[in-house]
């Protein structure tokens, strides 16, 4: 796959989480973005690899990351949740301190796919996730830890199942 045009996405600083219905072009994140796939079938290509995804399939991609999705079947879902590096640095620390540097790698991809009551439990403390980011956008004075607490309560997660099954 031939790169032609490649869009650097800026998130928000109190964005951590969205829906999307559309397809993505080919483009990198400044954060570290948790990509949940929920429904349709898709093609996701990331640094020049083509990955057929469907119901529960995850990927963690950072700044060095290029991907784009495509859309197989329609009606389509996905979500991501964006993270600092340093909470990423964090949270892979938990489990082994070179699991950071390798997902830096552009070569090594976290990407499993949760079984369907896992998926179950990811997508409610997601939504779960939603009603935080809405209550609380109201106001931009409000502390902000819970959102980042429940947000990285679901990556260490995601994390822990990979390296689980990746010891």
């Amino acid at each position: 796959m031939k790169y032609n045009s490649i869009q650097l996405l800026s998130v928000d600083s109190r964005q951590v989480t969205r829906e999307y219905f559309t397809p993505n072009t080919l483009h990198k994140h400044d954060k570290w973005e948790l990509l949940i796939f929920e429904k349709g079938v898709s093609d996701n290509f990331v640094n020049d690899s083509k990955y057929t995804v469907t119901d529960g399939d995850v990927f963690l991609l950072g700044p060095p990351h290029l991907h784009e999705i495509r859309f197989v079947t329609t009606p389509h879902l996905h979500r991501d949740i964006y993270f600092s590096t340093d909470t990423v640095q964090k949270i892979c620390d938990n489990y082994s301190k070179n699991l950071f540097d390798d997902l830096q790698d552009t070569s090594r991809l976290l990407h499993f796919r949760l079984d369907a009551s896992m998926l179950g439990a990811i997508d409610l403390l997601c939504r779960n996730l939603d009603t935080l980011c809405l209550a609380y956008s109201a106001d931009t004075n409000t502390d902000f830890h819970p959102i980042e607490g429940l947000s990285q309560s679901i990556l260490n997660m995601i994390v822990g199942i990979y390296f689980s099954q990746h010891i």
